[in-house]
């Protein structure tokens, strides 16, 4: 898509404003230059209004001002760097005034908050920062405070509204000509890239400074037919520009000429007209002036006149090839969750592990992604040789620098770490990727977490050159290709890719490269399982692979929740385990479960009793954890021989969506618990659960940690919860699963399978039952009492109509599935704290 904006005119436009700015009328502030767009063949009331933010290479507005919302090592950057910051303390000081939150939404153009604090602003400050569109940034220790700031300095935002035209600051007159053209240049190729039709919807291009006329940059010719009906732009009293006006600013000899207006052929009325953003008016059948408007719904009906009839608005909808992967900005969804791994005794099925070696440039990367292409499971993961090359001594340094370092020699990787990574991988555990960089042949500061993988795919040059490695891999192929396209591919890739010039690319593929290949790379094709000529272009060869892999899934595909009822018999009269907590059953606990079994019982009073129950539960489960004796001194100046907690860490991580139900008890009993989320769904055609989401702290390992849900039937959604803990290093004694009811086989379950995992409950009951699973007496499904979301209840009455109670949510556990997810039907206003930052947490999957 070629720019319409010639470079010559942009330069020359550029060159005016700045001349006028700051010679010819010189002001005592500093300008913005503003670009001003009219739209064409787009009516907002009935096309789909975009909106998108881009990063302008040069600051617009240099006295942009941010202020950081952070904790105390924020803030403490944030002054040494001479940014505004303000403390929690700072904050609490408003005391929720309305008058003083606006009076600080006002004193900043934008707003960063630390990932700890942000979760807090809404109760401390209340929606009035929201309300003000000025709602903070969230930002984490790993990020750069100055880079962060001047990100959001040079960013801008294109958003349609009631109008067809659009104004957006791109620079200001202390700018150079080159600075102000790239950024103007950006601005527009950006905003066409968001029209349906790119630049057919431009209609004219603008720029002006805050106290000077418009400058034309493009100008579109209107077809005379159409020229009538086109909407013309209105001036800032809201009135449409005449006919005259208009022909000023029009061009009939080139569609697509780029004109500059001359200040001096331009009426004075001309020069004060400004792009306005009020709707177009129009007189409706009565003669009475009102905004054009547009039925907000299909069903809407109104009042028409005889013989016009009012266009229905439709909806449309637009669906990816991939049904299972959909996309929130640049976050995969998956709807197809990850099966179990494991077995009804909670012990590992390994990985079925791909080792793809070849040539450097052979295409193993290629072959690699067309593998994961065709498998087309979300549950794969790709890992790459080149992440484990060792970190270089500085002699070393200089001779890569120079191009003398053998990087295709066994000796360059750090084979033992590569090991390691394998081998939690196939045992499917955390593992953290480091990072290199090609440019300076050094690792990355960060790392690459991946975890969740079925399938795990290893690429490298000499990935058949350890046996170790050999006896891990469970497939082994190599690409084989011809040594010139190879050549000419390294070529390629490093001079375009890797900034290395010609003569050093060569240079280092005959010294190092070739011998490497012979001595090293080529003598492992023995090894092969399956030998791939030409790489990826060999679709039969993908076919083979994939199909074989496909096998091998099936092998080793488990049904854990058919076990766990099949088991259901022998259980019922095992006695319960020693690291089940059953609070003691007072008058008033039996009280508050009387209150919440009752299927008559309204919502209001569900939730109240609810988490009154939820309070009694987490100051139990917190009286378990392991304390220390510790003396502390009384205001009368006396000693008092007192506890403190061992683990000063605790996380709260809950089973969604109803185990987020005891996330603001956890956090009101204990303040500075951290929180984790993990998504269980049950597969609608198996039966069996699956893993759709997690995500969780990354010092997990070192906290003591609560699994929250509100009930436990089978136990197969616990068992896949504390599963994923264990992979993330979280020792088995340092774990805690917190449910206001369990089912007797579920405890047993939990317990066979992790003996040193306390089970604590307010109650808990015998009955199961055998063909759907559901806890009896039970309580309902909590989840949907909870949320208002249940199918049975009225619209005027909370009144749950049930029978026999079952486990927490439809949209979250394995326990019911006969019944459809509701997950997407929690009302925002009723669902707990659940702002996690992606920055401090974890993915599930990784996208290959």
């Amino acid at each position: 898509m070629s720019s319409k904006v010639t470079r010559d005119m942009l330069f020359e436009t550029t060159q005016n404003v700045l001349t006028y700015s700051n010679e010819t009328k010189k002001r005592k502030f500093v300008e913005t230059v503003e670009l001003q767009i009219v739209l064409k063949n787009f009516d907002p009331s009935r096309d789909k209004r975009f909106s998108g933010t881009v990063r302008l290479r040069h600051i617009p507005k240099p006295k942009f001002t941010v202020c950081v919302l952070g904790d105390e090592r924020h803030c403490d950057e944030a002054r040494a760097n001479n940014i505004p910051a303000m403390t929690i303390d700072d904050l609490k000081k408003l005391n929720k005034d309305k008058k003083l939150v606006r009076k600080l939404s006002h004193q900043y153009d934008a707003f960063l908050a630390s990932d700890v604090v942000i979760r807090q602003i809404p109760r401390i400050l209340g929606p009035g920062l929201n309300k003000a569109g000025k709602f903070p940034t969230a930002i984490t220790h790993g990020d750069s405070l100055v880079q962060k700031v001047e990100e959001i300095k040079s960013t801008i935002k294109f958003q349609a509204k009631k109008t067809i035209c659009l104004a957006v600051a791109v620079g200001n007159a202390n700018m150079t000509v080159e600075e102000l053209a790239a950024n103007i240049n950006l601005s527009v190729n950006f905003l066409v890239s968001l029209l349906k039709k790119n630049w057919q919807n431009v209609r004219a291009l603008y720029v002006k400074s805050s106290m000077e006329t418009l400058y034309l940059i493009l100008k579109k010719r209107m077809p005379e037919k159409k020229k009538k009906k086109e909407e013309k732009p209105t001036v800032a009293n809201g009135s449409t520009l005449t006919d005259d006006e208009d022909n000023t600013m029009s061009d009939s000899d080139n569609d697509d000429e780029s004109v500059q207006v001359d200040s001096t052929n331009i009426s004075p009325s001309a020069l004060k007209r400004r792009v306005s953003f009020l709707p177009e008016k129009k007189n409706n059948i009565n003669g009475k002036v009102s905004a054009k408007t547009s039925p907000t719904s299909p069903t809407t009906s109104t009042a028409t006149p005889v013989g016009k009839m009012r266009r229905r608005r439709l909806r449309t909808t637009s669906r990816s090839g991939d049904d299972r992967i959909s996309f929130q900005g640049r976050n995969p969804i998956y709807t197809a969750g990850r099966p179990a791994w494991y077995d009804a005794t909670g012990e590992i099925k390994e990985a079925f592990v791909i080792g793809i070696c070849g040539g450097s440039a052979s295409g193993k990367t290629t072959v690699s992604q067309r593998i994961v292409e065709k498998l087309n499971v979300p549950w794969v993961t790709l890992l790459s040789m080149d992440s484990f090359y060792k970190v270089l001594s500085v002699e070393q340094h200089e001779q890569a620098n120079e191009n003398n370092y053998n990087f295709d020699h066994p000796d360059a990787f750090d084979f033992d770490l590569l090991l390691e990574t394998l081998k939690n991988l196939k045992m499917g555990r955390q593992v953290a990727i480091p990072l290199y960089n090609f440019t300076t042949h050094s690792r990355e500061t960060h790392t690459k977490i991946l975890y969740g993988a079925n399938v795990v795919i290893f690429e490298g040059i000499l990935a058949f050159t350890s046996k170790k490695i050999l006896d891990i891999l469970d497939m082994k192929i190599f690409v084989d290709t011809d040594a010139d396209i190879r050549l000419a591919r390294r070529l390629e890739r490093d001079i375009t890719e890797r900034g290395r010039d010609i003569d050093g690319v060569i240079q280092q593929y005959t010294r190092f490269v070739k011998p490497s290949y012979d001595h090293y790379i080529a003598p492992t094709m023995i090894y092969a399982d399956l030998i791939v000529p030409r790489g990826g272009e060999n679709q039969i060869a993908i076919d083979l692979i994939v199909r074989h892999v496909n096998r091998e899934l099936q092998k080793r595909g488990v049904k854990v929740r058919n076990e766990l009822v099949n088991r259901l018999g022998v259980m019922r009269d095992l006695p319960m385990p020693e690291t089940f907590y059953l609070i003691e059953q007072t008058a008033q606990i039996k009280y508050l479960h009387t209150i919440i079994r009752n299927k008559l019982t309204g919502r209001d009073e569900f939730i109240f009793y609810s988490k009154r129950l939820m309070r009694v539960l987490i100051e139990y489960a917190l009286s378990l954890l392991p304390f220390e004796n510790i003396n502390v001194e009384t205001p009368q100046g006396l000693l008092y021989k007192g506890k403190k907690h061992v683990y000063t860490d605790v996380c709260g991580v809950s089973i969604v969506r109803a185990g987020e139900c005891l996330e603001p008890a956890l956090i009101e009993v204990y303040k500075d618990a951290k929180i984790g989320k993990i998504l269980i769904q049950t597969n609608q055609l198996t039966g069996e659960p699956e893993l759709h989401f997690l995500r969780l702290p990354r010092d997990i390992s070192n906290t003591y940690v609560f699994i929250l849900d509100a009930t436990i039937a089978t136990g197969a959604a616990a068992l896949m919860a504390i599963r994923v803990l264990l992979d993330h290093n979280v020792p088995e004694d340092k774990i805690a699963l917190l449910s206001l009811l369990v089912s007797k086989q579920g405890v047993l379950t939990v317990a066979y399978a992790f003996p040193k995992v306390k089970i604590v409950t307010t109650a808990y009951d015998t009955q199961l039952d055998q063909e759907t699973g559901f806890i009896c007496p039970g309580l309902g499904n909590f989840g949907d009492r909870y949320f208002g979301t249940d199918p049975i209840a009225s619209d005027n009455e909370d009144i749950i109509d049930g029978q026999c109670g079952y486990v927490s949510s439809q949209s979250v556990t394995p326990n019911s599935p006969q019944q459809s997810s509701k997950f997407n039907h929690v009302h925002r206003d009723l669902s707990p704290l659940n702002t996690l930052r992606s920055n401090d947490h974890e993915e599930v999957f990784q996208k290959t």
